[in-house]
Formats: structure tokens, sequence, C-alpha cells
């Protein structure tokens, strides 16, 4: 796998499904992720989303989950 072909969560649109590549936040935030269920080969599905990457609802294994920008930001995918 390529770098071109990993893009940020932010840039997927509503109901596009795709698996986590990489976690580029810091240990604090990717922490924070884990705990979540959002790890590398994770399979998500962007449920809602707003305009310029704002509150971004993803359904990842079996729950609803909404990440702010920053976060989101820092989450890696691959589209599915």
């Amino acid at each position: 796998m390529t770098k071109e072909d990993t893009i940020s969560l932010c840039k997927l649109e509503k109901n596009q499904l795709a698996v986590i590549v990489a976690i580029t936040a810091g240990d604090k935030s990717a922490k924070r992720l884990a705990d979540m269920g959002l790890t590398p080969n994770t399979h998500i599905q962007i449920l809602r989303k707003t305009l310029f990457c704002g509150p971004i609802e993803i359904k990842a294994r079996e729950s609803n989950l909404i990440l702010g920008k920053g976060l989101a930001k820092k989450i890696l995918v691959k589209k599915l």
C-alpha cells in the first residue's frame, strides 16, 4: 500500500466505507482513539458529517461515535 492509497478520515463522503490504516496522533490522542476501538484494520462507515471536516459521526465495531475535526484528521484510512 502506498501513501497515495490513504486519506484523512475527513475526506470521506457520507455512507463511505473504509478501513483505518494508521493513527498519526500523539500518545494521548492515540490512546483515546484506541480506547474507543479505533485502531488500524478497523472497518468504519461515515454516518454523518458537517462541512469543512467538523464533527463526524462514524460507525465502528457496532458503535456509533462522534469525532471532532482534530481527531478525525489524525486518522488515515483506505476506501473500501
